[in-house]
This record gives C-alpha cells, structure tokens and sequence, in this order.
C-alpha cells in the first residue's frame, strides 16, 4: 500500500513513480567509510595477536639485557657501598691510632706517589719511621702518623691510600755509595 502523501506527490506530478518505488525499497546498508572497525563484544578475553618468532626471539633478547643491566647496577651499587664502608673504617683507625706529633722539632721527609712531604717529628718518632714502626698519611688533609700495623690494616681494606712506610729490606741503587737513612743533612 502505498502512502498518501506518496500518492498526492505523484497526482501533483513532483514525482515520478520511479520515485517513489525508489523509497519504498529498503535502503543498503553502506559499509562504514574509514574510522574505527566496529568493536566486537566478545564474552571471553580476546587472545592476543600471535607473535612472529623473530618478535619473540627479539622481547627475549631484550630481556636479558634488561637483566643484565639491573644486575651490573646492583654489583656496581654494592661496590660503592663497601668502598664508603671501608672509607669509614680506614678514617676511623687512623682517628684512633694517629700519635701526637705537635711537638716534633726534627724534619721527616718522606715520598707520596712523586712528591716530598714533609713532617716534624721527636727523635724518637723519627727513628721509629727509620725503622719501619711507624708510617705517615694523610686524613682530612693533615699528615698522621700510625703504627706500622694500623698501616697494613689501612692498606688491606684501602690499596689506593697514600701510606709512607720504610720497607725493612735495603733498596741499594748506588751500590758502595750507600748514604744512611739517619744522616741529617
């Protein structure tokens, strides 16, 4: 049956019967232009989309450097944490073992990496330093002078700290021209 608005158009002669077949078929439905895809509602989690072997290969890959990397920062955390804990005890044996040398009226020279130190010392201090009892370093800036045994120690925790001691056996690089350790010039 045809509308009667349809039927007055078509009498009027706006339209033709064309026309009006033309509306009265169901209209296509026209796939949607670009956008988004139509979502599709699913009950389940969907699966996820398969991964070529190369991808796989590659997140592994990926991975093990991340792990890697994680374990060398954590080995390199740890070292700095036992470097500071074994600053902290080197500064505190030299704190507690450091003898008094303020009252030292005799000049020790002594050699750090390629520099001559100096230091006043007793007699008795400069005699033990000739000896190999005592050694000389540094904390906070200021020379101290330690036991030979705090010395070694210093240097078990610490390899890298500047330490003077006098080794026991004889470094003769003039041969018969030896001149004594105790001479004072």
């Amino acid at each position: 049956m045809k509308n009667v608005l349809q039927e007055q158009l078509l009498k009027a002669g706006l339209v033709t019967e064309d026309d009006v077949d033309k509306a009265n078929r169901p209209a296509r439905k026209r796939p949607p232009r670009g956008g988004r895809k139509p979502v599709e509602r699913s009950r389940g989690k969907a699966a996820p989309p398969k991964a070529s072997q190369e991808e796989i290969d590659l997140r592994k890959a990926y991975a093990a450097r991340r792990a890697e990397e994680k374990r060398e920062a954590a080995r390199k955390k740890a070292e700095d944490e036992q470097r500071r804990k074994n600053r902290q005890k080197v500064n505190a044996l030299i704190r507690d073992n450091a003898l008094d040398h303020s009252q030292g009226d005799v000049e020790y020279q002594f050699l750090i990496g390629s520099t001559i130190k100096k230091i006043w010392v007793t007699p008795a201090q400069r005699q033990a330093l000739l000896n190999g009892e005592l050694g000389v370093t540094f904390l906070g800036g200021k020379r101290c002078l330690i036991p030979a045994s705090v010395a070694e120690e210093i240097l078990a925790l610490d390899p890298k700290k500047a330490i003077a001691i006098v080794s026991p056996e004889v470094d003769d690089d003039d041969g018969e021209f030896a001149v004594p350790d105790d001479l004072i010039w």
